[in-house]
């Protein structure tokens, strides 16, 4: 999949598609260089793909991280605005 075929659709107030959308695809890079660890025979290349694997499980989870605050964020807005209508 090409970034080119991934729009913002600017209306995500407490979730950003494109941020799960990279999120799903961290997963699949997650899943291809694990298959390769549990696959290859090669050590040095076993080694570089577990660090590839654990490189994208970090961007994983700052992803998460950055979802976790924007829903957080939305939240509390939700509050501020009931709290005027009530």
């Amino acid at each position: 999949m090409s970034a080119g075929n991934i729009e913002c659709g600017h209306r995500c107030r407490n979730t950003c598609a494109m941020l799960k959308e990279g999120l799903k695809n961290e997963s699949i890079q997650i899943a291809y260089f694990e298959k390769m660890f549990r696959e290859c025979d090669e050590p040095e290349v076993r080694k570089f793909a577990r660090e590839l694997a654990d490189s994208h499980k970090l961007m994983a989870d700052r992803i998460v991280e950055k979802l976790n605050i924007i829903r957080n964020r939305a939240g509390i807005l939700d509050e501020i605005i009931d709290s005027y209508e009530s």
